[in-house]
């Protein structure tokens, strides 16, 4: 009897573990916020940062829904049934999260099954007055954001004068309204997106040397917003996803720190991507009679043209996503192109599809 009373304990306490996932779990170096959404007070702040419920609407109380059906653990924010409010996010002192940052990592499970919306929007406080909507203007747009629609991800890195910049294009996946694990490292000279701990799309570097003015200090300024739900376009274009588990790091994740990430916040089977050995052999002294030829350097993000087109620039694409209207959405949620090049009138760089 009471090995079998033993043997109960043992697979319980197994079972336990199995299930739990705490914020000793995630990575601490650099955390600099975590919500669970678990309940309106403990689970909108967490790592020294807040998320405060925020409404635009005249005379209202802002009112955040927290769900706990059909959620990824605990509870989670239901911005699509949450209207016309959303989350402002500073740190605990209410002083600006990002701003100073040279880069940063935002990682959030997400469940989406209509709509198109914002579930990152970082931009600069002077032009973020919430009581004068319609703030963005486009192509001049000035923010940094994770657009989500029901089967795609966006991520816009804009500080535009004239055209739009850099954005990685709808990138379409086959989740559907499952939970997926949304990761996005910004750092100065690049953009990742990983979706379930993998890499989808993004320039891996050679951001600044298409578009110098867009370090994080151009575009966020020095007293940056943070919003989760909204943006501060005519419409606000509030999400529609469930969001939970939502975390921020100080600093760009490399590819082997996005996927002890993703293992920590529960995908199961990645491996670390394989490391590059350095070479030792010694350059060759040989002189050369062939023609010399310019390639980009392997992961830098960019492909040289056609045509002998000047550095920086790109041949446009046979199909290009051109925005639908003139708010955010007009990076055309739904384009799933293997390989999507949007440069010259378009303004945005090469997008590598996982």
């Amino acid at each position: 009897m009471k090995k079998i009373l033993a043997l109960v304990m043992v697979v319980a306490m197994m079972a336990a573990l199995a299930v739990t996932t705490s914020a000793a779990d995630l990575p601490e170096e650099g955390l600099i916020a975590h919500f669970t959404f678990d309940d309106l007070d403990a689970g909108l702040k967490g790592a020294g940062a807040v998320a405060t419920p925020v409404t635009i609407v005249a005379d209202a109380e802002p009112e955040i829904v927290i769900t706990t059906d059909d959620v990824h653990e605990g509870g989670a924010v239901d911005l699509g049934a949450s209207g016309q409010n959303f989350l402002n996010v500073t740190k605990e002192d209410g002083t600006p999260l990002l701003t100073g940052l040279e880069g940063f990592t935002v990682s959030y499970w997400s469940k989406n099954n209509a709509g198109t919306g914002w579930n990152f929007f970082a931009v600069p406080g002077d032009i973020a007055d919430l009581g004068a909507m319609g703030a963005q203007t486009y192509q001049s747009e000035r923010y940094i954001g994770v657009l989500e629609g029901a089967a795609d991800v966006a991520v816009e890195r804009y500080n535009c004068t004239g055209s739009r910049t850099y954005s990685t294009g709808a990138q379409g996946h086959d989740y559907g309204d499952a939970w997926k694990l949304i990761t996005v490292s910004v750092g100065p000279d690049s953009v990742e997106l990983y979706i379930n701990g993998e890499w989808w799309a993004g320039m891996e570097s050679g951001l600044l040397d298409m578009y110098p003015n867009h370090e994080l200090a151009s575009i966020l300024g020095e007293d940056s917003k943070l919003f989760i739900g909204f943006a501060n376009w005519e419409s606000g274009e509030y999400s529609s996803s469930i969001v939970d588990d939502y975390v921020i790091y100080d600093h760009a994740m490399t590819e082997a720190e996005v996927v002890d990430l993703a293992t920590a916040m529960g995908i199961e089977g990645l491996s670390a991507p394989a490391e590059t050995e350095p070479t030792t052999e010694a350059p060759s002294t040989e002189p050369t009679t062939e023609a010399s030829t310019t390639e980009a350097p392997a992961g830098d993000g960019t492909e040289a043209p056609e045509g002998g087109a000047p550095a920086g620039t790109q041949a446009a694409p046979a199909e290009t996503n051109a925005p639908a209207d003139e708010g955010g959405c007009g990076s055309t949620l739904g384009a799933a192109a293997a390989i999507v090049a949007l440069a010259g009138v378009f303004g945005c760089a090469i997008v590598k599809k996982h």
